[in-house]
């Protein structure tokens, strides 16, 4: 199972779909600046980066599709139908609780860690690291570092998606309508370009709800197995509409 798979092209491209019209995330102003941006993002920098990969041209893209995604303070951008102030402590509260659970004397003793070596849910020297290198884009919290779809990298590791596909790995996406960070839109466009062995199929496919619930399903080759069973074929996307980021969790 993979949740919100894409590439750095289609996240900058469709972003602004997502939080400008889709969501309210984004006012009028910030929009226009935003927009303004994009072109600049899109084509020197991003394309370049692309075609060269070297360090230089991936932070010259870093930096400059940075503009076309600013961060809106005291919104949760991984739900935006959560109402908290935009930091971990206030809309996930449970990582918090992870944290003291992961460190306590006993948790370690019953896992086999030495009592030294602490647990941490995200670092920003480890984010750093990745920032220098141009394989993550920055955001304000060290939380939002660790979740964020921005940590789409220049790097095209989603052309590892054909040979899992050739290999008969079957691949689920589970996608919220509700996650700000990373656009529904961004992860179909990703999917329906992505040169693969199910591309044609998954393109003409319809799309399928899902009795009981708001979703959509969009299969590839959806088959039965011996009991009767319907399966969900080899690519499929799931898209919940009351789901963001965290989608098992919401």
């Amino acid at each position: 199972m993979l949740i919100v798979p894409q590439d750095f092209l289609s996240y900058h491209r469709w972003a602004l779909q997502q939080r400008c019209y889709l969501t309210d995330v984004y006012n009028a102003s910030i929009c226009t600046a935003a927009f303004a941006a994009l072109p600049a993002c899109l084509e020197p920098a991003a394309q370049l980066a692309y075609m060269d990969r070297t360090l230089m041209r991936r932070v010259a893209a870093r930096d400059a599709c940075a503009l076309v995604t600013p961060d809106i303070e005291g919104r949760d951008l991984q739900n935006v139908e959560r109402k908290c102030d935009g930091t971990v402590e206030d809309c996930y509260s449970a990582t918090v609780h992870v944290g003291a659970f992961m460190n306590l004397a006993s948790t370690k003793t019953m896992l086999g860690v030495p009592q030294h070596l602490n647990w941490t849910f995200s670092s920003m020297e480890v984010f750093q690291e990745f920032f220098a290198m141009a394989d993550r884009r920055v955001r304000s919290a060290a939380f939002a570092h660790m979740c964020s779809c921005r940590a789409v990298r220049t790097r095209p590791a989603y052309l590892l998606y054909r040979p899992l596909l050739e290999a008969g790995y079957r691949l689920l996406h589970y996608v919220g309508k509700l996650d700000a960070n990373c656009a529904w839109p961004g992860v179909l466009s990703t999917l329906r370009l992505l040169p693969s062995p199910c591309q044609s199929t998954f393109n003409d496919a319809p799309d399928l709800p899902w009795p009981g619930h708001a979703v959509a399903v969009h299969a590839v080759a959806s088959t039965s197995d011996e009991h009767g069973q319907k399966s969900a074929g080899a690519f499929t996307l799931v898209l919940m509409d009351h789901a963001g980021h965290f989608v098992t969790h919401d």
